[in-house]
């Protein structure tokens, strides 16, 4: 409650996970969207997090614009699964027009950071 975004994620966690705690996905995405509104380090971990409620419909309706616009937050800040989920989003054309420029660019850009899918997934297409 005093703004410690860290804490805010951890608290998603254990709601998404129910640890300590009851096992409420609509409470883990609370949490998370806390953790993501806040502008510290943690921010682009509540974003993916966030993502991956909206793509999976977990305490959210499932939906996939709403995901690829959390996974593209944090994939700006540099967040490499979010980064090549927001790839896979783009290849399919999920939840964003299908462009496979897009999602060879997202892919590179994980592929950069060590990410082993997206250097996989690079290496089927180019």
């Amino acid at each position: 409650d005093q703004g410690h975004a860290g804490a805010m994620f951890k608290f998603g966690e254990m709601y998404a996970d129910g640890r300590g705690v009851a096992q409420d996905d609509s409470e883990a995405v609370r949490w998370y969207r806390r953790a993501a509104d806040q502008m510290f380090f943690v921010g682009d971990d509540g974003e993916f997090k966030l993502g991956e409620m909206y793509a999976d419909g977990r305490g959210v309706p499932q939906d996939d614009s709403e995901a690829a616009r959390w996974y593209r937050r944090a994939a700006h800040r540099l967040h490499a699964e979010a980064q090549f989920k927001l790839g896979e989003m783009c290849a399919e054309g999920r939840g964003v027009p299908q462009d496979d420029r897009e999602a060879i660019w997202w892919y590179r850009q994980a592929a950069n950071q060590g990410h082993e899918d997206a250097q996989k997934r690079l290496d089927d297409l180019l």
